[in-house]
């Protein structure tokens, strides 16, 4: 869910949304990086971001934190943590994250896809 060209940053940021299932009722995406809920309820959220890496150091160990926040405050227990494979030959490191959570929502909550990097040769490449 989070677009092409986020920026690239050692400090938590929001993913930007490319959009919801069109089967979502009630779901809606608002100031570009919440994913706002109309009706309370138990949910499950799954993103996917795609990562890329250009970094060619041998030594490097390029780490990607996603987790989420709900109404501004970081869920506990939410991060993941990704290592981004080291470009090779030409050709960036790139890794897909999917990962769903079991959600319990008020009416009017928003949840936010962050994420934070180890080395600034780490990017979202696709949504």
């Amino acid at each position: 869910v989070a677009q092409k060209g986020d920026p690239i940053e050692q400090f938590p940021t929001p993913a930007n949304i490319g959009g919801t299932d069109p089967n979502s009722t009630g779901i809606s995406i608002t100031s570009g990086n919440r994913i706002t809920f109309a009706n309370a309820g138990t949910y499950t959220v799954t993103f996917s971001i795609q990562f890329q890496n250009t970094d060619t150091s041998a030594s490097a160990n390029d780490n990607v934190d996603v987790w989420l926040r709900k109404n501004g405050t970081d869920i506990p227990y939410s991060n993941n943590i990704y290592n981004i494979p080291l470009s090779k030959g030409g050709t960036n490191g790139t890794l897909v994250s999917t990962t769903p959570f079991t959600l319990t929502l008020n009416a009017g909550d928003y949840i936010q896809v962050v994420w934070a990097v180890s080395n600034t040769t780490i990017s979202v490449c696709a949504a």
